[in-house]
C-alpha cells in the first residue's frame, strides 16, 4: 500500500508542475516517458493485475455482469493491447525476455479460448485469437516506440 501511495504522489507532483494547456505535443510524451517508464518493477505488476483482471473476465460465465466496449473482438484487442503494452516496459531491461513475454501472451490467449469451451455461456473462436495477436503487435509497438522515445 505505500508503494502505491509512493507512486501516486510522483505522478501527481509531476504532472501538478506541468503548465498543461501550454504544453506541445513532445512534451507530453517527455511527461509520459518520465512518468511511465520510471520502473520496470512497476509493469511488472501492473502485468500481474491484469493477467488477473483478464482472466476473471474471459472465464465468467457470460449470464454475469460484466465490462464491455460492445464488441467482443474490442474487448480482446484492447485487453491484449494492454497486456502487451505492459509486458513489453516491464521486461525492456532484457529485449529476449520482451519477446518471449509477449509470445506467451498470444498462448495465454489460445488457452483462454480453449478454456472457455467449458465455460457455461461462451465460446471460442478464432478471429478471438486474432483480435488477441492483433492487440498484442499493437501494444508491443506503442511500448517499444514509447522506450525508443525515452
Amino acid at each position: 500500500m505505500a508503494f502505491a501511495s509512493a507512486l501516486r504522489r510522483k505522478l501527481c507532483t509531476s504532472l501538478d508542475q506541468l503548465p498543461l494547456s501550454t504544453m506541445p505535443s513532445s512534451t507530453w510524451l517527455k511527461c509520459i516517458n518520465h512518468c511511465f517508464l520510471a520502473t520496470p518493477r512497476v509493469w511488472q505488476v501492473v502485468l500481474a493485475l491484469l493477467v488477473c483482471v483478464v482472466s476473471k473476465l474471459a472465464l465468467t460465465p457470460s449470464d454475469y455482469p460484466h465490462v464491455s466496449l460492445g464488441w467482443d473482438k474490442l474487448n480482446h484487442f484492447a485487453a491484449f493491447a494492454a497486456l502487451a503494452l505492459a509486458a513489453w516496459l516491464g521486461f525492456r531491461t532484457a529485449r529476449q525476455h520482451q519477446w518471449i513475454s509477449l509470445l506467451c501472451l498470444l498462448i495465454y490467449g489460445g488457452a483462454i479460448e480453449i478454456v472457455q469451451l467449458y465455460v457455461p455461456g461462451r465460446s471460442s473462436e478464432w478471429f478471438d485469437l486474432l483480435a488477441d495477436a492483433i492487440g498484442i503487435s499493437l501494444g508491443g509497438l506503442i511500448a517499444s516506440a514509447l522506450v525508443r522515445q525515452r
